[in-house]
């Protein structure tokens, strides 16, 4: 008899009359899974503990209890990603602020005062420190101004209006006020600051406490790389900018510096702090324990200039993360992180050791998949989930065998897969069917099933918060809202993180595959595996593929436990039946 029954439903407004029969052979294996399931949280608002569901949504996260969650900073929310966020700037000390806003600075590091005003400009200035320009707007007051207000005292802080500098320099235009100085006692200048960051980090690490975690700050301060132009990055810590990862040539070209940025990052969070770019330490009194870190994200998305350059990144920044916090070299890392896995040479040349520094690990890869329907409201169209996904999985063969041959003891993670609907980030966007989050959870339940026979080591759901636009926070613009795991609302989990839990709870490393088959006439509508899973239990999981309810007869199942996943399990969970015949 088989103990248990989970399944996963499609729909559940047509009916087909046409039953499938499902029949095992409780004493055939296929193959024994070693995959472990869990799921990728990528910080952005609604993380923050400002959010109206900040405790609901790291509750959430706590109560999956999965091992390699992934915690992802990036780019879209540059101040909520980046630790440092403008270059070492020397001597010159650099303030650029929007109207209607603060300006501070200080000469405290050093005990001096501000001794000079080296530019000071209310309008529209243009360029970065050591070369800022008046632009096409300027308010003549504006050296006067800041000059009366800081110059010779150690901090000086202004509030920027059009009244300071006895009106407005060029109405209807958006104005900023940017100063540079000096101090003396002389004092060279870094712009670290965490403020944003910490209590992002700090409450993931405190969600995931007692499980492996993957941490990838993979958002790199674009002044690492050689700008196209000089663009401001948002003044909110909530506002979207798509154009952050700007540029595709490192400065650096050894690679040092964006190693040596990743070195700091590492030691802020497990060395108590660290030594920055002019010898001045900086204490967090972090002592995490972070065994898996990963370089970057996505990178043939964000300044891709081939994979010779990524290559180098990831060794210049496992050797500084190493030499500043793990001289016994107890971190795994991982990467590539591909965002488009078929460009197989990619692999090729990551997973060639001789491509690498000497001492350089091949610890993990990692890479992505997203199925892509054509219609975001048609629920027909979902079924391109699986044909989707099986293409995928063609490619993955692809790559184990490449792995297999030239790297075979690098484990995979493929920590990214769901769903993105049309128009995700459109605020027009049609208001998505409650059916949807059920077949994109089947959908994951079905990358399992295809991808544990090929051994892969982890995969993950991406991602736990998305949303559509909202006015919570002054507003947020949309952020992917069909790959939530959660409700944006109130932080409960829908039918893709209820299947996550089932599937993670149920089917661990070391469940054994038995033979399943599935006969009937409506047998290409449903996919079933059966498992014999810990302390022998019987388990199977049964995925509707296609739009429509259809009748399944399972031999001998009458008196089990069928766990279901349907359009009605959102907040409330997976409902439970005891089956009263073989047919469901």
């Amino acid at each position: 008899m088989i103990r248990l029954s989970l399944i996963i439903l499609f729909v559940v407004d047509t009916c087909y009359s046409d039953a499938v029969i499902v029949t095992i052979d409780w004493n055939d294996i296929t193959h024994t899974s070693n995959t472990s399931l869990t799921l990728l949280v990528v910080e952005n608002p609604l993380l923050r503990r400002e959010s109206p569901i900040h405790d609901t949504v790291f509750q959430s996260l706590n109560q999956l209890q999965t091992d390699y969650t992934r915690f992802l900073t990036w780019y879209p929310y540059p101040r909520l990603a980046v630790a440092e966020l403008e270059p070492p700037s020397g001597l010159s000390q650099c303030k650029n602020v929007p109207y209607l806003s603060n300006l501070t600075l200080t000469c405290a590091l050093s005990g001096g005062r501000i001794n000079k005003i080296e530019f000071a400009s209310f309008g529209t200035p243009t360029g970065t420190c050591g070369n800022y320009t008046i632009g096409q707007c300027h308010s003549n007051k504006t050296m006067s101004v800041i000059r009366k207000l800081c110059l010779f005292r150690r901090i000086c802080t202004v509030y920027v209006t059009n009244d300071l500098f006895d009106g407005d320099p060029c109405p209807g235009m958006n104005k900023r006020l940017a100063v540079q100085i000096t101090c003396y006692p002389p004092q060279n200048n870094t712009y670290w600051d965490f403020t944003t960051l910490d209590p992002l980090v700090e409450d993931f690490l405190n969600a995931t406490q007692g499980h492996s975690s993957i941490i990838d700050f993979s958002t790199q301060p674009r002044w690492l790389y050689t700008l196209p132009a000089i663009d401001q990055y948002p003044d909110s810590d909530d506002q979207v900018d798509w154009n952050y990862p700007a540029g595709i040539e490192l400065i650096d070209k050894t690679g040092q510096q964006i190693g040596d940025y990743y070195g700091r990052l590492a030691a802020w969070y497990t060395k108590g702090g660290f030594i920055d770019e002019y010898g001045r330490k900086h204490v967090s009194n972090h002592y995490y324990n972070i065994s898996i870190w990963e370089v970057l994200n996505e990178v043939d998305f964000e300044h891709w200039n081939g994979i010779e350059q990524y290559t180098l990144i990831y060794d210049s920044v496992v050797e500084s993360v190493r030499k500043m916090v793990d001289p016994e070299q107890n971190i795994k890392f991982v990467g590539l992180s591909l965002g488009n896995p078929s460009e197989f040479t990619k692999f090729s040349y990551f997973l060639n050791s001789s491509n690498h520094r000497p001492n350089i690990p091949l610890d993990w890869i990692s890479y992505h998949f997203y199925a892509f329907p054509t219609s975001r409201t048609d629920p027909r169209t979902y079924e391109q989930f699986f044909p989707q996904t099986d293409v995928f999985v063609e490619k993955v063969k692809n790559i184990e065998t490449i792995r297999r041959a030239l790297s075979p003891l690098t484990r995979t993670t493929i920590n990214e897969l769901g769903v993105i609907l049309p128009d995700d980030n459109n605020p027009n966007a049609e208001a998505i069917p409650l059916i949807y989050w059920n077949a994109a959870a089947a959908a994951f339940a079905y990358i399992f099933c295809q991808l544990a026979p090929l051994g892969i080591d982890v995969i993950g759901s991406s991602q736990l918060v998305g949303y559509p636009q909202l006015s919570v926070l002054g507003g947020l613009s949309p952020q992917f809202p069909s790959v939530a795991l959660l409700d944006w609302n109130t932080g409960i989990g829908n039918a893709r993180y209820w299947t996550l839990t089932l599937l993670h709870s149920h089917f661990q490393a070391g469940s054994k595959a038995v033979r399943t088959d599935v006969s009937g006439v409506a047998q290409p509508r449903i996919y079933a595996q059966a498992w014999v899973c810990n302390q022998q239990k019987h388990k199977l999981l049964l995925i509707n593929t296609k739009f429509g309810e259809v009748n399944v007869t399972i031999e001998n199942s009458a008196g089990s436990i069928a766990w279901i996943v349907d359009k009605f399990s959102n907040e409330s969970g997976a409902r439970s039946l005891r089956m009263s015949s073989d047919t469901l």
